[in-house]
């Protein structure tokens, strides 16, 4: 446990490591990092790999990692990137080799108490590598720029509903890729980036709209259809272009683990996640299963979201389809898979 505190889900993190293990990817990229707590990346370090953390908010994986270096060990406390040999200079500047006052093997390891508890020395290296980036492509930055506009605009709430739908389409892709080079990641990892990416932008919308018109908006027929039409187009867009996005991040012979809520929890009963299937009907089209690497027996992963209750979500290992499949098909084939090298 890193620092007293909990990632989303301790199996689905555990999974991670053994997964990590298993392929043993040269380089990984963690796209959407809302709490560093949910990705291994003690093991991804130790490991030797090259990682990206990209997220839309800046500043947010730096201050993330370096909280959650240090870990509570037998002999006290010690940092994890004096346990990654060979890449120990490149995550901590600081990093000397030798023993610690608390037993670990950096010279300049020094304390600094507090929650949580860090290390006084510590000095960013170029790894891993922080990156921020809108994860749809650029979809949700766009439509997001574009409400208050509409808003000022807008006459009547339904108005505002037919106009914010166009928009959508207009930001449908606009190519604002991730700055990671084409077909160079082993092991991408999207850990409920779609459905979060695509509510941020709608709870915006939303509430823009409720302080122009007020609440009484949401009662109105026509309105609740168009506004529900909305929410299934932005979480539509941003899962094909997220895909995408992580389509064109990967080697041929790359994997993508994608974790989408497929269920939620209410006061008093579990309901279906509105965007149960369209995340996954995309992820069909264009990925096949890697069953081998990680069963379906461990697909179902329950989480939990601060502030948001608990979801149920599918998890799967998928690797490129060698053709992708025509989106008109109600299924699609096992397809065949590139083993990674060993």
């Amino acid at each position: 446990m890193l620092s007293g505190r909990l990632p989303l889900s301790p199996s689905l993190r555990d999974d991670l490591a053994e997964l990590y293990r298993v392929l043993r990817p040269r380089s990984v990229a963690c796209l959407g990092v809302r709490t560093v707590l949910d990705f291994p990346l003690d093991a991804f370090l130790i490991g030797g790999s090259q990682v990206w953390l990209v997220e839309e908010t800046p500043g947010l994986t730096r201050l993330g990692f370096r909280d959650d270096l240090v870990h509570l060990g037998e002999h006290g406390f010690e940092c994890v990137v004096a346990a990654s040999p060979g890449t120990s200079e490149l995550v901590c500047r600081s990093f000397v080799p030798g023993p610690s006052p608390t037993g670990g093997t950096c010279g300049h390891f020094a304390l600094l108490e507090g929650s949580p508890p860090r290390c006084r020395n510590f000095v960013a290296g170029p790894e891993p590598r922080h990156l921020v980036a809108d994860l749809s492509r650029g979809t949700a930055a766009c439509f997001t720029s574009r409400v208050e506009e509409l808003i000022v605009k807008a006459r009547a709430p339904d108005d505002l509903l037919r106009a914010a739908l166009v928009e959508c389409s207009g930001c449908a892709d606009l190519g604002a890729c991730v700055e990671i080079p084409d077909a160079s990641v082993d092991l991408a990892i999207s850990i409920l980036t779609i459905s979060r990416t695509a509510a941020e932008a709608y709870g915006h919308f939303v509430a823009a709209m409720s302080r122009r018109f007020g609440v009484t908006w949401k009662h109105e027929r026509t309105t609740v259809k168009l506004i529900s039409e909305l929410e299934a187009s932005l979480l539509e867009i941003v899962a094909k272009n997220h895909l995408r996005e992580a389509l064109r991040l990967l080697k041929p012979d790359g994997r993508l683990f994608l974790a989408t809520p497929i269920m939620e929890a209410s006061a008093d009963a579990w309901g279906t996640h509105a965007g149960a299937t369209t995340s996954l009907s995309f992820l069909a089209r264009s990925f096949v299963r890697d069953d081998a690497a990680y069963p379906l027996e461990r697909s179902l992963q329950r989480i939990v979201v601060p502030g948001g209750g608990d979801q149920l979500a599918y998890c799967c290992l998928s690797a490129p389809r060698l053709e992708p499949v025509s989106k008109d098909r109600s299924t699609y084939p096992r397809g065949q898979l590139r083993r990674p090298p060993v």
